[in-house]
Parts: C-alpha cells; structure tokens; sequence
C-alpha cells in the first residue's frame, strides 16, 4: 500500500534508497507519512499490555498520539491467561474512549467472560 502511494502521489521516488530516512528524501506533497508509532504504539511482543490492568498508564502514554491502535487480537487468543474481559484492562479504556458505543451495547455485559 505504501508503494502504491509512493509511485502514485510522489515526484520520481528514488530506486534506490537515500542514506538516512527514506520518505524525507521523496517529494510528496500530498502524502503524509507517519511514523509506525502512530499505528501501532505497542510492538507485537508487548501486546499483552493490553490485558494487563497494572500497565494502564504506561499504556496510555504510548497510545496518546496514536491515529491506530492495533491489538494483537490473534496472538492475544493464544494466550489463556488473557482471555478473561476486564474493565480495567487498558484496552477495554482505549475502547470505552473512543467507541463508545461498543463499550456501552457490547463490552460492558461481557466484563468476567472470555473474549
């Protein structure tokens, strides 16, 4: 997808990478690329984060400035110990924040049910 974007929106991207940062050197005005923190604050193996209560501030701060957040929803069904729905997990709080909605109609009757 990236690419696409790249050779759709940018001026002649460089077949060969620059040194240093790649998308500084490409001239596309109407492209904004952002860092994968913006997508993705948590790397892959600390997705537990997620489901664990004692981590929800250091989880929050990193989501902050998030667009994304992804949750590792696969690996998390690989772990039994995380498979119990809490209020106070921090993503059960990124949800509640920002989808209300399904916080509200979904989430909430399945506080202490599995996943």
């Amino acid at each position: 997808m990236l690419t696409y974007a790249i050779n759709a929106y940018c001026d002649n991207p460089p077949k060969i990478p620059p040194p240093g940062d790649y998308f500084v050197a490409l001239n596309c005005p109407t492209v904004t690329i952002y860092p994968a923190s913006m997508g993705c604050p948590l790397k892959a193996k600390d997705f537990g984060a997620y489901y664990d209560s004692d981590q929800a501030a250091q989880v929050d701060k990193r989501v902050a400035d998030s667009l994304v957040v992804h949750y590792f929803n696969n690996m998390r069904n690989l772990r039994a110990n995380l498979t119990v729905m809490s209020s106070e997990h921090p993503l059960y709080k990124i949800m509640e924040k920002v989808c209300p909605v399904t916080e509200e109609q979904v989430l909430r009757y399945n506080v202490g049910r599995s996943y």
